[in-house]
């Protein structure tokens, strides 16, 4: 779930918390995957996320980019991993990318903390030989029985 949370009222304490615990979206305007107590706190669906896609991967962006740089010079010990868990998850939670959201699991498994697949795919996706679940015989098969009937006007 998505949470839109505002409130410029906030101390500078409970800003700065936010600041490296959720998404900044604007001044006294973050995106989090979890209600913030002392705030006001906005559900948002889909179609929310959706009109805020740009900020959402503008912020997705710099998390990324510095969890990648803390994982590669190893500078993450004990409770600054579990934070950085939790801020993988929330760009996976809240980023509408595929590409935003393969980069933050794939830095999710390199912290020990996502799953990675045994097999690499699916059952289903190995049998299938198009990218629609379609047999290409049977493609052909239709599209032979279409062309030989005439035309309809």
């Amino acid at each position: 779930m998505a949470y839109l949370v505002i409130n410029p009222g906030l101390s500078p304490t409970r800003r700065r918390w936010l600041s490296k615990n959720a998404m900044p979206i604007a001044s006294g305007v973050w995106l989090s995957n979890v209600l913030v107590p002392g705030s006001l706190c906005v559900r948002l669906g889909q179609e929310g996320l959706a009109d805020m896609s740009e900020a959402v991967e503008t912020a997705a962006t710099r998390i990324l980019e510095q969890a990648e740089e803390d994982i590669i010079r190893g500078h993450l010990r004990g409770r600054a991993i579990g934070l950085l868990e939790k801020r993988l998850k929330m760009v996976v939670d809240l980023s509408l990318v595929v590409d935003t959201i393969t980069m933050a699991v794939s830095l999710l498994c390199n912290l020990g903390r996502g799953e990675i697949p045994e097999d690499g795919l699916d059952e289903t996706e190995v049998l299938r030989d198009s990218p629609l679940g379609l047999d290409k015989d049977s493609v052909k098969k239709y599209l032979l029985t279409v062309a030989k009937k005439g035309p309809i006007h």
